[in-house]
């Protein structure tokens, strides 16, 4: 169990993010949307914000093995045993955290890798007034006119 949490499934997740990202893009371009979700996250939110503000644990050192765990994933060699000795809320967090990553092509969160670059390079949109002398004759609309003019 410990080889499948802390040695494959962060690549499961990469490799989950990286092939959804792929797929989305190719076939659902235009789902990449910022349309609200307040109300479909509110609950959730509701639940979940509690949760984490009443547990609290006991000071744990990090940096002697979670770290160094996060840095064998990046040298392709991960160390699963760094991760024994970690309390179960950290390794529960880590875990929700790889979750998290391997559905963010599946969910809205996919949003956060559209970025309007396009909108860069787009043309200039000029407004101008109309020169009233090329207009041509119109009939008079009550309520439409220029005041004062």
């Amino acid at each position: 169990m410990t080889t499948l949490l802390w040695g494959a499934l962060p690549y499961i997740a990469l490799a989950l993010l990286v092939a959804g990202l792929v797929w989305r893009y190719r076939y659902d371009k235009y789902g990449w949307t910022t349309r609200s979700s307040q109300v479909y996250e509110s609950k959730l939110l509701n639940l979940a914000s509690p949760c984490f503000q009443r547990t609290r644990s006991p000071v744990f050192r990090a940096t002697e093995t979670i770290a160094p765990w996060a840095r064998s994933l990046f040298t392709l060699q991960p160390k699963t045993r760094l991760m024994e000795g970690v309390p179960v809320l950290y390794q529960v967090h880590a875990v929700i955290g790889m979750l998290l990553i391997a559905l963010v092509p599946y969910s809205r969160l996919v949003h956060m890798f559209s970025a309007p670059v396009q909108y860069l390079f787009r043309p200039y949109v000029v407004y101008r007034t109309r020169d009233p002398r090329q207009l041509g004759p119109r009939p008079e609309r009550r309520g439409w006119e220029r005041l004062g003019g």
